[in-house]
């Protein structure tokens, strides 16, 4: 039983070693966080797990499928967090559909409305539209020092009557679509973070040498593109917003939306 110990504990120290070497090329000043929220039996967490390594393989699963060995640092799990953005290339702009030509609207029919109020000696503009002759024989200035044929749309005058124009249809919303089969760490997809949204800028790079933030749509990437805004690349960006307001610095800079830095996100 002991001999089993020994070998099980020197093949974890081997697959954190390999996991460790694996990471090295691809994470700059990397860290080991836990999975957040991990319990397994409601009673064994990685605290508990940190402290009884030799138990790391022998509690089984979470609710949620997860051993420890995947999920806990202390058992060569555990998620890996970069504090700074990867120096290689700077993110590719997702793929977006091409924009759609503008369909004009129609245009709209014009009409004539009388004079509002106007009169001639008590005659209106109904009363001139019963005979057209009216409009010549009867032609001296009345109200506003306006003729018939100034006034009324019968005799060739009036206000043109411009309708309000039928408003141009609405284009279809353009639909943000995940990068296909896109994962980190053999473990996360897009669809997982869809509900752990919050960790979205702790990974380092997965499928086709992207982020989470240039490949999920609830991260910010993805093919369609969000609304503008930005993203910050760091958890230590915190500490240039209040209450900490650290001045910014060139790590703020490139780094975290206070200093005009982070992942910037375009409109479609």
């Amino acid at each position: 039983s002991i001999n089993f110990q020994i070998k099980k504990s020197e093949s974890r120290r081997m697959k954190l070693r390999c996991l460790t070497f694996w990471a090295l090329p691809i994470v700059a000043a990397a860290r080991c966080v836990d999975y957040p929220n991990f319990v397994v039996d409601h009673v064994y967490t990685c605290s508990w797990f940190a402290q009884n390594e030799q138990n790391c393989g022998d509690m089984g699963e979470s609710e949620d499928g997860i051993s420890a060995e995947a999920a806990c640092c202390a058992c060569g799990g555990g998620i890996t967090q970069r504090p700074t953005p990867f120096p290689t290339g700077a993110p590719r702009p997702p793929t977006r559909p091409p924009t759609r030509a503008p369909v004009p609207a129609p245009e709209p029919t014009r009409g004539c409305i009388d004079e509002p109020g106007w009169t001639n000696r008590g005659l209106d503009c109904e009363w001139y539209s019963r005979n057209e002759d009216r409009c010549v024989e009867f032609d001296n200035p009345g109200d506003y020092g306006m003729t018939a044929q100034q006034a009324c749309c019968n005799c060739g005058g009036g206000i043109l009557d411009t309708p309000a124009p039928t408003p141009a249809p609405t284009p279809a919303p353009i639909v943000c679509e995940d990068e296909p089969r896109w994962v980190v760490n053999n473990m996360y997809t897009c669809e997982w973070f869809e509900s752990h949204k919050d960790w979205c800028g702790n990974f380092g790079e997965g499928s086709d040498g992207m982020t989470a933030e240039e490949a999920c749509c609830v991260c910010g990437g993805g093919a369609g593109g969000p609304s503008v805004g930005c993203k910050d690349m760091s958890l230590d960006c915190d500490l240039f917003s209040p209450p900490t307001s650290w001045p910014c610095n060139t790590f703020g800079d490139e780094n975290c939306c206070a200093c005009g830095g982070g992942l910037q996100h375009f409109p479609n």
